[in-house]
């Protein structure tokens, strides 16, 4: 899973350099304005100038953040923020949220925990969040996904999903947020 993890952020990488801060975010909201879960985020740069554009999250960090993140009320946090695209650790100990993002498309590999995503239908009662995202509400008509570590799931843009976590079970993934081809 590391390396298929690996695999996606290098791809996605390629077109951007790395950001300059790490930043949190939590269930209700995208704009990163809550305070940092961890101090520093280390990236490591495999090509000898740095400028290569590629990131790299080792297991142990990865899992640093992760257990950060289980001791606070935060749900997420950014490892690194591109104009072209997001790479996000997040951990779930309880439900999340109706969500649909217009503009951008869900890479998630699951690292550990098990839940369920609905998957599709239409959401009734949400409102818009910030430009182009959507939460909140109710799935109509969604389909439920059981998801475990190994798992990799996409969700292209316009798609409703919630996660829904089993009382007494937490989920840890990583999502790579890309931006959705234009029709």
């Amino acid at each position: 899973m590391r390396q298929l993890a690996t695999l996606i952020f290098s791809a996605c990488a390629m077109g951007g350099a790395p950001a300059a801060a790490t930043r949190t975010v939590d269930s209700t909201t995208a704009s990163g304005a809550s305070e940092p879960v961890v101090a520093s985020v280390a990236r490591v740069a495999t090509a000898p100038d740095q400028t290569s554009g590629i990131e790299y999250y080792s297991a142990t960090l990865l899992a640093h953040v992760g257990d950060s993140l289980s001791r606070t009320t935060r749900t997420g946090h950014v490892l690194g923020a591109h104009d072209s695209f997001q790479t996000i650790e997040l951990r779930r100990a309880g439900n999340g949220v109706p969500e649909v993002h217009d503009r951008w498309t869900d890479v998630m590999v699951f690292q550990s925990g098990r839940a369920t995503i609905l998957l599709g239908g239409r959401v009734t009662g949400g409102a818009l969040q910030s430009p182009g995202e959507h939460r909140g509400g109710t799935i109509a008509g969604g389909s439920p996904r059981p998801v475990g570590p190994g798992d990799l799931l996409v969700i292209p843009a316009g798609t409703p999903h919630e996660v829904q976590v089993a009382k007494g079970d937490s989920l840890r993934y990583i999502t790579v947020k890309v931006p959705a081809a234009h029709r």
